[in-house]
């Protein structure tokens, strides 16, 4: 009877880790255009001057494959640039990402039904654009133009803290 228990207990210890690496795989691999901008972007420098909570930025590589974060990402600006997070990430699947805005090149396109998204290419990154909405993007670019931010109290940050 005792053997019963531990028989099911290690086939059920089985399941839940070969369930637990299937999805880690499937999250790992879908992080990979994230990483690629994460790479050649890391978060450095001060905290935002302005966050915006809960948007939605696509990645995509121009192709019909692409990655949507719809609703999980937090964008922070700042005067020289973007700072992307994901609210909630594994760790090291998708560290923070601070785009300047010199690296940037605006191409207006539409993304499916909707006609008013901006597809952002980087320099380092030239296959890799980042698709943003909205309130999102004309704040973005905006702040491209030189519009000046909100004044806050600059303070150093780093990648395990921010926006927290």
């Amino acid at each position: 009877m005792i053997a019963e228990y531990y028989t099911r207990a290690l086939s059920l210890a089985y399941g839940l880790a070969f369930a637990g690496g299937l999805l880690w795989l499937v999250i790992w691999r879908d992080g990979v255009q994230w990483r690629k901008i994460a790479r050649a972007y890391p978060m450095t420098g001060e905290a935002p001057a302005e966050r915006r909570w809960l948007q939605t930025v696509c990645l995509s590589d121009g192709g019909l494959a692409f990655n949507s974060y719809h609703g999980i990402i937090t964008a922070g600006l700042r005067p020289d640039g973007v700072m992307l997070r994901m609210l909630v990430a594994p760790p090291g699947v998708y560290p923070p990402i601070f785009v300047p805005f010199s690296e940037m090149e605006f191409t207006e396109r539409r993304w499916f039904l909707r006609k008013d998204a901006v597809w952002i290419s980087t320099r380092q990154v030239p296959g890799i654009s980042i698709v943003v909405f909205d309130k999102l993007r004309d704040r973005i670019r905006e702040g491209a133009a030189g519009r000046p931010l909100p004044a806050k109290r600059a303070r150093p940050v780093a990648a395990t803290n921010w926006p927290n």
